[in-house]
C-alpha cells in the first residue's frame, strides 16, 4: 500500500479542472461536486481514492489492506476495539465492517494488481474510501453522486431509475492506467454550475434500499438486464475513448507508478 500512498501524495499528473466541491443539489445526499466552468465531453476530470484494497472472495475470508495507519483504524475499528479487552465486539463483527464501505468501488476490467490477478482466484478486486480524511483534489470522484435512486423493489421501480439516471448522467468512473487507479471522465458536454452526476446501478440502490429488509431483492427481468447492459456499454465506451485521448498522460501514470514499486 505504501506505492498507492505514494502516487496519492505525488500524482500532479492529471490537469486540475474547473471543479468544486459543495452541498449536492440533491436533498440529502451530502457534498457533490460541481463544474465552475464548461467542461468537455470526453475530459478526464478527477481520480477515485485508494485508502484501502479489499479482495472479494464471496465468503468469510474477504480482506482490505489500507494505505495508512488512519485508515487502518477506519476499515478495522474491531482490532483497536478487541485490544482493549472486549470479548463481547465479534458479535457484532460484520455489521461495524460493512457500515465503513460506504464508498466500496470494484475494479473494473483484468488489470493485475503488483502482478496479481483476482480473476484467477475466483475473487474480485475493490477499492474504498475513508471519509474521515481531508479532501484532496484531484481525488474527488467518490463525492460524484447519482442523479437517481432505485425507490421501489419492482421491476418497474428498476427501469424508473435507469431511465432518469442515464438521462442525468454526465461523467462515468472507469479504470485508467496501473491498477487500482480509476478515473472519471465526462461522457458529455458539462455547463458551468451544473452538478456531474454518474450512475451506481440498479444492484447498489437495491443493497441500499433493502439493507434493513428481509425481503428479497426483485428478480432482474430481460427489460431490466437490457437497461443494465446499456449501462455497461457506456462505460466500456467512455474506456476506449480516454485511452485514445489520453494516451501520453496513460503511459506516464503508468511510468510513475513503477517507480514507485522500486522505492
Amino acid at each position: 500500500m505504501k506505492r498507492i500512498y505514494i502516487l496519492q501524495q505525488g500524482t500532479s499528473l492529471l490537469r486540475k479542472q474547473p471543479l468544486r466541491v459543495g452541498p449536492s443539489s440533491i436533498p440529502g445526499a451530502g457534498s457533490g461536486v460541481f463544474a465552475t466552468k464548461n467542461i468537455k465531453a470526453g475530459t478526464i476530470v478527477s481520480l477515485f481514492p485508494v485508502h484501502g484494497i479489499g479482495l472479494e472472495q464471496f465468503d468469510d475470508t474477504n480482506a482490505i489492506v489500507a494505505a495508512t495507519e488512519e485508515d487502518h483504524a477506519y476499515f478495522h475499528p474491531l482490532d483497536d476495539e478487541n485490544d482493549c479487552g472486549d470479548e463481547d465486539v465479534d458479535a457484532d463483527a460484520e455489521n461495524v465492517a460493512s457500515s465503513n464501505h460506504n464508498y466500496l468501488h470494484y475494479l473494473i476490467g483484468s488489470r493485475p494488481l503488483c502482478g496479481f490477478r483476482a480473476a484467477d482466484h475466483d475473487a474480485t478486486l475493490y477499492i474504498d474510501v475513508n471519509p474521515n480524511k481531508s479532501v484532496q483534489e484531484p481525488w474527488i470522484s467518490h463525492l460524484i453522486n447519482d442523479g437517481a435512486i432505485v425507490e421501489s423493489n419492482t421491476e418497474q421501480g428498476l427501469l424508473d431509475y435507469y431511465r432518469e439516471t442515464t438521462k442525468l448522467k454526465n461523467c462515468v468512473t472507469i479504470p485508467f492506467g496501473p491498477a487500482p487507479l480509476m478515473v472519471t471522465v465526462t461522457n458529455c458536454k458539462v455547463k458551468k454550475g451544473e452538478e456531474l452526476f454518474t450512475t451506481y446501478g440498479g444492484s447498489y440502490w437495491l443493497d441500499a434500499f433493502l439493507e434493513y429488509d428481509d425481503e428479497e431483492p426483485v428478480d432482474i427481468t430481460e427489460a431490466v438486464h437490457l437497461q443494465a447492459k446499456q449501462t455497461a456499454q457506456d462505460l466500456f465506451s467512455s474506456m476506449q475513448n480516454a485511452r485514445t485521448t489520453y494516451v501520453n498522460l496513460e503511459a506516464d501514470l503508468e511510468k510513475e507508478f513503477s517507480i514507485s514499486l522500486l522505492e
